[in-house]
């Protein structure tokens, strides 16, 4: 007997599609991927493990991606996020070491954890201004991330946000944030300047440790800076605030 989750009927044979239009899971074998128009959302780990896809194109149809969706998708280069799309689960693009740059839509509220950890290759990220939470490590180990515009709003980082993204060369932070935090930006070797704005409170342990490049940091006199917050037992850095 057929559930009746699923259609009697399925006509997109490469995908499997539930009655409430969500892409349960992926079965076919192309490396270009168009998303049927039918679907409402993208299930949980979906695409995971599909190391052969090389794009994906997503309907506007697509209201949501879950968690681990496009997981160690190795070959995956290039991906629309339509602006329907409202929500993105943890891990959703992680371990994605061909992807060189995405636009995440306006409407998304968060950036949950570990969503794009490990890829490699991703140099720009458009993060919109309806953002208002960036988890942890959500960007950590993008080897090639260039630079990164946290926008206003957003009053914490997570743990390991961008840790040891190696190439980062600039980071915007906005006057919004109270608290970064733990390992924040560890090891983000091309980093040389920060100016922490008036708003931040807190500058949790190891947030720039082992930044090696840093050289001058701005930072408010009222700011509270725990342990190896910065390398400054190894580097000489200009504090004023």
């Amino acid at each position: 007997m057929i559930s009746d989750l699923f259609s009697k009927v399925n006509p997109f044979g490469s995908f499997k599609i539930n009655r409430r239009g969500v892409l349960v899971k992926y079965r076919g074998s192309d490396t270009d991927v168009h998303i049927p128009d039918s679907v409402t959302s993208i299930g949980k780990e979906a695409f995971r493990g599909f190391g052969k896809i090389k794009s994906i194109t997503i309907p506007n149809t697509v209201k949501e991606i879950g968690s681990e969706a496009f997981w160690d998708c190795q070959s995956l280069t290039r991906i629309n996020l339509p602006a329907s799309v409202n929500k993105i689960g943890r891990g959703a693009f992680r371990s994605c070491d061909s992807l060189i740059e995405i636009e995440i839509p306006h409407g998304v509220t968060a950036i949950e954890y570990g969503t794009f950890t490990l890829c490699r290759s991703l140099q720009r990220v458009s993060i919109p201004s309806t953002v208002r939470r960036i988890e942890g490590k959500a960007f950590q180990l993008c080897h090639s991330l260039l630079e990164a515009t946290i926008p206003f709003g957003v009053e914490k980082t997570g743990y390991a946000t961008f840790a040891e993204c190696t190439l980062l060369e600039s980071v915007d932070i906005p006057n919004s944030m109270i608290t970064i935090s733990e390992k924040s930006f560890m090891s983000c070797k091309a980093l040389s300047k920060v100016t922490i704005p008036e708003s931040v409170k807190f500058i949790r342990k190891e947030a720039f440790w082992d930044c090696k490049a840093l050289e001058e940091v701005t930072i408010p006199d009222d700011t509270f800076m725990a342990s190896k917050a910065f390398p400054l037992e190894t580097h000489e850095i200009q504090l004023t605030g």
